[in-house]
């Protein structure tokens, strides 16, 4: 009972008493309504969700959009992890989850070895695509590499506006804050001790900082409780349901695509009771 509209983007909401009408434009220019809704189920994607809430006047023309601050760190291993894998498998190994004092949790996303990791490696190393294959190779085999993240109450907000002619900006700081960089620092010292029982090492001199969004965990720009309801309704509107990350109250360390799976789920299955 599914109808996928191919090549039609979406441009603005408009809710009537009885129905909503989606107005949206397809890849030649041509402008449409699609009318007869009883409800919509928005879930573009954090910035292209508030573009269309913008566009329908449902939402202020700006928005601040909470970030999971990234970083990338290599560990060492205390001895060669198994046997050479040749695989493009980019699905994370492991979780380490840290807790601290002094910040909200963070977590490691562990990946080992793999082809597409040797060339990465080969490509960002200098003179690195002279290197034999082999010879990178053995490197990696004693290395993890891991991609962590903040809980967005430790990380740097995006700012969203959209112009006049519909394009949305987005503002952030150019990079990582000092503070954020040493609390991170701070973090992986103090526990040492756990990466020893894990036999890894971070190795601290290598780490590097994504900028603002690049971490791609982002969201709350219109959280639940204050700018919408439960159901992800955005306030003055009946039938209109955002169910992407939009709506979260902050945005935890982590993955988080399983979540806004699990509350779109719950938003759809209340709204239609």
């Amino acid at each position: 009972n599914v109808t996928y509209m191919t090549n039609w983007r979406v441009l603005s909401l408009h809710e009537h008493e009885a129905e909503i009408t989606i107005h949206a434009i397809n890849q030649d220019g041509v402008e449409k309504d699609f009318g007869g809704f009883d409800k919509v189920f928005l879930g573009a994607g954090n910035t292209e969700s508030f573009r269309i809430l913008a566009q329908s006047q449902l939402v202020p023309r700006q928005a601040i959009n909470k970030d999971s601050a990234t970083f990338f760190i290599p560990f060492l291993l205390g001895r060669s992890y198994g046997r050479v894998e040749k695989s493009k498998n980019t699905l994370s190994q492991a979780f380490i989850r840290i807790e601290s004092e002094i910040a909200n949790p963070i977590q490691i996303q562990m990946y080992d070895y793999s082809d597409d990791l040797i060339s990465k490696a080969k490509a960002g190393l200098p003179l690195g695509r002279l290197l034999p294959t082999k010879l990178v190779g053995m490197g990696l085999k004693k290395l993890f590499v891991g991609i962590g993240y903040l809980d967005s109450l430790n990380s740097a907000e995006i700012q969203m506006r959209m112009d006049d002619r519909g394009d949305v900006h987005l503002t952030a700081q150019e990079e990582m804050s000092t503070s954020q960089k040493k609390l991170i620092e701070t973090i992986l010292r103090n526990n040492k001790p756990n990466f020893k029982i894990l036999k890894i090492r971070p190795i601290l001199p290598l780490i590097k900082y994504a900028l603002p969004g690049e971490g791609v965990h982002s969201g709350g720009w219109l959280p639940m409780g204050t700018a919408s309801d439960t159901l992800g309704r955005p306030t003055g509107s009946n039938n209109i349901h955002v169910i992407d990350s939009s709506v979260f109250p902050h945005i935890p360390a982590g993955a988080i695509t399983f979540t806004v799976m699990a509350n779109a789920v719950r938003i759809v299955n209340l709204s239609m009771l």
